[in-house]
């Protein structure tokens, strides 16, 4: 029935299969560090909201990862009616401050942060840039997020006032970033 001179010995079969899996666990392990360093780089990139006295928050971004980031900015979109509803029953709508009428607006602006004037159009290590935007109502009604491109041209997305990346689905409703919309799409 079975012939090794057919079907190759045990040995060789399990050599074969030794051989097939470390290469699939090498190709793995490169595919996680290299994922890996790029979260390290974006993760290094550091966005606060800074609250100003008479107005909206100054959206602040400051480059610590070492490296140059590319294309930053910051999106400025209106929360959803559920969540600005929610706001008005924690006592955030007062009489001196503009609020949206039946707890619904549009509002989506977009801000490069990049002063294209300057030779280098990049955030150098330990350099930071700011933005103090213009907005109609309070600032709780707004959701602040910020944008760049790392080192290696992936675009993220950062949530400013959770300081988390963005999903793909949140990435999606932001629209697409960045000089090359072909580079702005999910990896």
């Amino acid at each position: 029935m079975f012939d090794p001179t057919t079907w190759g010995t045990v040995a060789a079969w399990t050599g074969a299969l030794v051989t097939g899996v470390s290469v699939a666990l090498g190709v793995g392990y490169y595919i996680f560090d290299r994922r890996h360093e790029r979260r390290t780089q974006a993760g290094s990139v550091v966005v606060w909201l800074d609250p100003h006295e008479h107005g909206p928050p100054l959206i602040k971004i400051l480059n610590l990862s070492g490296k140059p980031i590319f294309e930053y900015g910051c999106d400025i979109v209106a929360k959803p009616k559920k969540k600005v509803a929610e706001k008005e029953r924690m006592g955030w709508k007062s009489e001196r401050y503009g609020w949206p009428t039946n707890n619904e607006f549009d509002f989506h602006e977009r801000h490069y942060l990049v002063d294209f004037h300057k030779e280098e159009i990049y955030l150098r290590d330990n350099e930071s840039a700011e933005l103090l935007p213009k907005l109609e109502y309070r600032s709780v009604v707004y959701d602040f997020y910020v944008f760049f491109r790392d080192a290696s041209g992936k675009y993220w997305i950062r949530d400013a006032d959770r300081q988390k990346f963005v999903g793909w689905r949140q990435k999606r409703r932001l629209g697409r970033i960045g000089s090359d919309s072909d580079r702005s799409r999910t990896r």
